[in-house]
């Protein structure tokens, strides 16, 4: 059976920085001793898409092939399982997998977010849909997997509006049974993608944004007043201002690399990283960052 070969790095004793905390491969990596190390050899099926860090500073918490969410118990009891994706889950057909075909049955959870305000645990699946987990962990329960009577898969950026419950999203739309995997072999270019919103309180669900080419992230702005999309194949970051029902669309940043994925910190700062594995060749003398942080006006800072 294969295992993950990924590892977590964190910054040690820094409370304020949890948004800061970031997966990498190994690959001419230099680890300052400010940071800690966190195997995920031991771990069976392939890791992991997100992770995230509760409100007690207890974690991480990471979701992995074989549907599984599982929290970061120290080096003497490891890693544990925190929750499963659904009740229909098969444990001895699921634990361990990382066969892409059993993952409809199994559960992908891509992206993790906790709610400072509930506790809960959010989680976007790329098979489930938008999930939730309470404090005490156990079965995740479904908050929506549709919009219009039609699935949507790869839930690939989420993030939370605590003070008016709404949850953006940006996902898939699959008008066939084909696979995710399928899927982004043969159209990843295509501008099918969207953003969503999802209201707690009412449940329901609303299309903010559509068209969109590959997005691969979303962040809430400090006091919530506009939402950062990052488009992976178009290489910028959109802005949706949220103060209008129109979400009226802005380039918020033009970005030199394959971003994957972006976060705002504590400082209200967005940190976007960049994909290690670049497409074409790379000039030795032009700078070749790993990560950009923006300041709210997309101001580059670091």
């Amino acid at each position: 059976m294969k295992q993950s070969h990924q590892r977590i790095l964190y910054q040690k004793h820094d409370v304020e920085k949890i948004d800061e905390r970031f997966l990498y491969q190994k690959h001419n990596v230099i680890i300052s001793k400010a940071y800690e190390l966190i195997n995920l050899i031991k771990v069976t099926g392939l890791g992991s898409k997100s992770i995230a860090f509760d409100c007690k500073v207890e974690g991480p918490y990471v979701g992995v092939s074989d549907g599984r969410i599982l929290k970061w118990h120290g080096p003497k009891l490891g890693w544990k399982e925190f929750a499963i994706p659904s009740p229909v889950r098969k444990t001895e057909l699921c634990d361990g997998s990382t066969n892409p075909n059993l993952e409809p049955i199994c559960g992908r959870p891509l992206v993790l977010k906790f709610n400072p305000v509930t506790y809960d645990l959010y989680i976007g699946d790329a098979y489930f849909g938008i999930l939730m987990i309470e404090p005490n962990r156990g079965i995740a329960q479904t908050l929506v997997s549709s919009i219009e009577g039609i699935p949507f898969k790869f839930i690939n950026g989420l993030d939370i509006d605590s003070s008016t419950g709404v949850i953006y999203l940006q996902i898939v739309v699959l008008l066939s049974k084909e696979s995710i995997y399928a899927y982004f072999l043969s159209r990843s270019i295509d501008s099918s993608e969207r953003v969503l919103k999802y209201d707690l309180h009412a449940k329901n669900v609303s299309v903010i944004y559509t068209s969109l080419m590959f997005p691969n992230g979303v962040a809430l702005s400090k006091n919530h007043s506009f939402l950062l999309v990052v488009g992976t194949i178009r290489r910028k970051i959109l802005k949706f201002n949220l103060g209008t029902n129109n979400f009226d669309t802005e380039v918020f940043a033009a970005l030199p690399r394959v971003p994957d994925n972006i976060k705002m910190n504590h400082k209200g700062e967005f940190r976007v990283a960049l994909n290690a594995r670049r497409f074409g060749e790379i000039n030795d003398d032009v700078p070749d960052p790993i990560g950009i942080k923006y300041d709210q006006e997309g101001r580059i800072l670091k």
